[in-house]
């Protein structure tokens, strides 16, 4: 299985080091994002595995306000702009 590389954004084979950057593949407990997602219509509380899913540059995840459903993403910009973290909701 592939992974795309959150630094270079390139596919890498290699689960835990990218093949082209070596950048570390595996989730780190300070990239996760936070422990709510704003959405409109409110804020959803996201579960530890939801919190894992969207780690990984390609997890998504589908959430719920009353009758709308999201399907959220996790954009999480490198370390040298950590303050600069986003969600993707579409």
């Amino acid at each position: 299985m592939s992974i795309v590389c959150a630094a270079c954004g390139k596919i890498s084979r290699d689960r835990e080091f990218c093949d082209h950057c070596n950048a570390d593949l595996q989730p780190v407990d300070d990239c996760l994002p936070p422990e709510r997602c704003p959405l409109p219509g409110g804020e959803v509380a996201l579960s530890a595995s939801q919190r894992k899913v969207l780690a990984r540059v390609e997890g998504a995840v589908a959430l719920e306000t009353g009758p709308a459903r999201w399907r959220v993403h996790w954009v999480s910009m490198p370390r040298s702009r950590r303050g600069d973290r986003s969600w993707t909701i579409g």
